[in-house]
């Protein structure tokens, strides 16, 4: 076996490409509507929890906090979301949809399901439950 044989055949390797087909497919499925994987997460926990704090959104999400940071910023800028003051904790901000947001959200949902049924249609349904009880396990094992 070469080198690359055995790169190929590393689970972190077959994951990162995983990883880029389903996000591919997202692309594909949302072309037109403007939004990203983490916007999409981000909107759906918010919608999710309500009014909600970065570093909780961050844990939620299982998102860099820094990283999140920009990603807000910019749909702050889009008029996405709002972030008000917390109200007994002013260096807190609260993060709120938009009815754009809520609007945009709205009209991903389908596409990003769409998006998810398309990467999975390749596998039967007891493959389905396997990779979800698998990538669940390595998620888990992270937690603890």
């Amino acid at each position: 076996m070469n080198n690359l044989d055995s790169l190929y055949n590393t689970p972190g390797h077959r994951l990162r490409r995983a990883h880029q087909l389903i996000v591919s497919k997202f692309y594909e499925a949302c072309a037109g509507i403007s939004i990203t994987p983490v916007q999409f997460a981000a909107m759906t926990a918010i919608e999710s929890e309500g009014m909600t704090d970065a570093t909780r959104l961050s844990s939620l999400i299982a998102f860099d906090r820094s990283t999140l940071g920009n990603v807000l910023d910019r749909m702050e800028r889009k008029k996405l979301l709002i972030r008000t003051s917390h109200p007994t904790d002013r260096r807190i901000k609260l993060l709120s949809l938009t009815d754009q947001g809520k609007l945009l959200l709205e009209q991903a949902r389908p596409h990003v399901e769409d998006s998810q049924e398309k990467f999975l249609q390749i596998l039967d349904v007891k493959d389905r439950e396997v990779l979800a009880r698998i990538l669940q396990q390595i998620i888990d094992a992270d937690r603890e």
